[in-house]
């Protein structure tokens, strides 16, 4: 009994989750807000930030502000990183079938946008740049290889 009961709370967590918390952007506003949710919050949680950096292939950069944010955090509504972090963990789990995913994030941030990721290589320096001074860690990426990049700029 506890354990169908426990099974349909989770169903019902998960269910609202996705509902409510993985909206995939769908404006310019959109995009703007969740790339300066992720600027807000990285000096707060500079471990789970830094932890990640290396594993993003897309990113957006927005020239106005000279701010980047990883695709995969950038592509849903009113993101945080401390959802961002929950929603890993969740997501290591298996709990989302498939609506966490970086390549549905993108194809949103492309939509919203009306733009495409291309490289770029004076963005890469810049990005370098931007997560080593924003983080305080020098080589922030820990040696990842920037051709891999692609960027969005906004």
């Amino acid at each position: 009994m506890v354990d169908s009961a426990l099974s349909s709370l989770m169903d019902d967590i998960v269910n609202y989750w996705i509902a409510y918390e993985l909206q995939f952007v769908e404006t310019p506003d959109d995009v703007r807000q969740a790339l300066a949710n992720y600027n807000a919050d990285a000096p707060h949680f500079v471990p789970l930030v830094h932890k990640d950096l290396g594993s993003f292939t897309y990113w957006v950069f927005d020239a106005p502000s000279g701010k980047f944010g990883p695709n995969k955090f950038v592509g849903f509504k009113s993101m945080t990183l401390p959802k961002y972090d929950l929603t890993q963990k969740m997501n290591r789990h298996h709990v989302f079938r498939g609506h966490f995913n970086g390549k549905k994030a993108r194809e949103a941030i492309e939509k919203a946008t009306a733009n495409y990721y291309a490289g770029n290589p004076q963005l890469a320096e810049r990005l370098i740049a931007w997560a080593t001074s924003f983080l305080k860690i020098p080589d922030a990426f820990g040696g990842t290889n920037s051709l891999k990049w692609q960027f969005l700029e906004l």
